[in-house]
C-alpha cells in the first residue's frame, strides 16, 4: 500500500487575528504627536489667512504688510514670498535646502532674506554661511 501525501487542512478566516488598518494606526500616532509640545516652545498662530510656525513668525508678517504702505521706497515692501526654498549647490552636488521664513522685494529694487529666529541652531548658523557664499544673499533675523 502506499503512502498518500496528506492533504492541508482547511484554515477558517474565523481563526486569523483582524489586522489593524494602517491607516488608522497613523491618525493615533499623529494625534498623540499634536499634542506634544514643540521643541522649542513655539506655538503655531496663524495672520491674515495664513498659518505660521510661531507668533514671533506671525507678527514679523504683520510687520511687512505694514511696510506695503511705508513712504520711503528704501523701507516700502513691494513683494513678499514666504518659506521661500533656496536649493544649496556647491560643485553641482546638492548640498542642502535653506527655507527662508520670508523673501522681501523692496520698492527702491534690493531684495532681503528674513527669518524669524528665537534660536539659533548650529545647522542654521551653518547654512546662514551656505547662503551667503552661494546666493550673496545676507540672512536679516527679525
Amino acid at each position: 500500500m502506499r503512502h498518500q501525501p496528506r492533504q492541508p487542512k482547511p484554515q477558517s478566516n474565523l481563526r486569523r487575528k483582524p489586522q489593524k488598518s494602517r491607516p488608522r494606526r497613523l491618525r493615533r500616532i499623529r494625534k498623540l504627536m499634536a499634542k506634544r509640545p514643540s521643541k522649542y516652545g513655539n506655538t503655531r498662530s496663524s495672520y491674515n489667512g495664513r498659518v505660521f510656525a510661531s507668533k514671533h513668525e506671525a507678527s514679523a508678517a504683520a510687520q511687512l504688510d505694514m511696510l506695503r504702505f511705508a513712504k520711503d521706497p528704501k523701507q516700502r515692501v513691494g513683494s513678499v514670498e514666504y518659506q521661500y526654498r533656496m536649493p544649496i549647490v556647491v560643485n553641482g552636488v546638492k548640498i542642502c535646502d535653506y527655507i527662508a521664513d520670508f523673501f522681501v522685494k523692496f520698492a527702491d529694487g534690493h531684495i532681503e532674506v528674513q527669518d524669524a529666529k528665537g534660536f539659533r541652531t548650529d545647522v542654521y548658523k551653518l547654512k546662514k554661511k551656505m547662503v551667503k557664499a552661494v546666493y550673496g544673499y545676507d540672512i536679516v533675523e527679525v
